[in-house]
This record gives C-alpha cells, sequence and structure tokens, in this order.
C-alpha cells in the first residue's frame, strides 16, 4: 500500500512538474493593511516558495508597487492587522477559491504573529501556502493529510520546523487539474469561502 502511494504520489509530482514548466511560475502580490515585519514577511514567502517547489510548483512574488497594475492572473493576498468579528479566535486566514479578480486571500497576520510568536516565520509561510493551495485547487475543500488539514496537530506545527509540512499527493493533483482547466480557459466563476 505505501509503495502505491509513493508511486501515485511520484506521478502526480512529475505531472505538475510537467505543468510548471510549460506555464511558468504563479504570480502572487500581497498587500497590507497594518504593519508588518518585512524580515517575516521574506522569510514566509521562502516558505511558501520551498512548500509548492516540493509540488513542482514555481511561484513568484510580484513587488507591491505591481500589485494594483497586476495581471488578472495574480493571486492577490491581503495581510489583514484584525479579522472581521464573524471569524472564530481560532482563525489565521481565509480564502475564496472561487474568485477570479481581486483579493483572493485574507491572512490574519497580527493573529498568526501573536499565537505563534514562538515560530512565526514556519506558521505564517504555511498558513499562506495553505490558503494558495485552495486558490490553486479551485474548489473549497480540506484534505485528511498534509498541509490541507482544517486544523493542524501539534505534530504539523513540528512538521513545519523540519523540514515542512508538505501538500498530500492528492492536493497537488487537484491543483495541477486545475491550473490546467483555468489555462484551457474552463473555470467558471463563484463567490465561496474557504
Amino acid at each position: 500500500m505505501k509503495l502505491l502511494l509513493f508511486c501515485r504520489a511520484t506521478v502526480v509530482m512529475a505531472a505538475a512538474g510537467a505543468y510548471a514548466a510549460e506555464n511558468g511560475p504563479i504570480l502572487i502580490c500581497v498587500q497590507h493593511r497594518g504593519l508588518v515585519d518585512n524580515f517575516i514577511m521574506a522569510r514566509a514567502q521562502t516558505v511558501v516558495n520551498a512548500v509548492f517547489s516540493n509540488a513542482n510548483i514555481r511561484t513568484e512574488w510580484l513587488p507591491s508597487r505591481r500589485c494594483m497594475n497586476a495581471p488578472d492572473n495574480v493571486i492577490h493576498i491581503e495581510m489583514d492587522s484584525t479579522p472581521p468579528s464573524h471569524f472564530g479566535p481560532e482563525t489565521m486566514a481565509y480564502a475564496m477559491p472561487y474568485r477570479t479578480t481581486g483579493v483572493a486571500i485574507h491572512v490574519f497576520y497580527d493573529r498568526v504573529l501573536q499565537d505563534h510568536h514562538d515560530m512565526p516565520v514556519e506558521v505564517l509561510g504555511h498558513v499562506i501556502a495553505h490558503e494558495i493551495g485552495h486558490v490553486l485547487e479551485g474548489v473549497a475543500r480540506h484534505s485528511t493529510d498534509g498541509l490541507m488539514k482544517p486544523h493542524w496537530s501539534l505534530k504539523d506545527y513540528l512538521q513545519m520546523k523540519k523540514p515542512r509540512l508538505l501538500f498530500a499527493a492528492e492536493d497537488v493533483e487537484l491543483m495541477r487539474l486545475h491550473l490546467q482547466r483555468a489555462s484551457a480557459g474552463s473555470v467558471s466563476a463563484r463567490s465561496e469561502r474557504e
């Protein structure tokens, strides 16, 4: 069973790699609604790059000055200082995977750093990667394993330190399929949060 899962994961990773090689990097813009530590943000982006690199998907971060005039295919992330009151205290971010324009991801930057002050870079990077994962999968869903779990365990947080908490093979496959449909122009827009 483990060998079969390993083989399937290898095939999925190779397919995602073929997509990334043909279609270039995923473009990301980050906007800030409050103060952020640029050093923490830069290191968190490195975590995101490593997580997606493991799935054979390249990411490219556009300078914030280019966010306003960025192309439609850019994933816009907004770092919010405080979450709206309707979100519970455990919510660190949310994505709108069916959105085709505008801000698709909101990260509650202050909450992530306050709740995870012992490893802010690792958690922030994984939170951002998780939400980008929703957008790239193009569907509101979670997995039973890996980065796309709805709630991370202590073991998952420890995995974030070394080497990284990664996408499950099914998530890599969903991202690849959605990216292929998007590049073919067959993705429909809906309004839903995850």
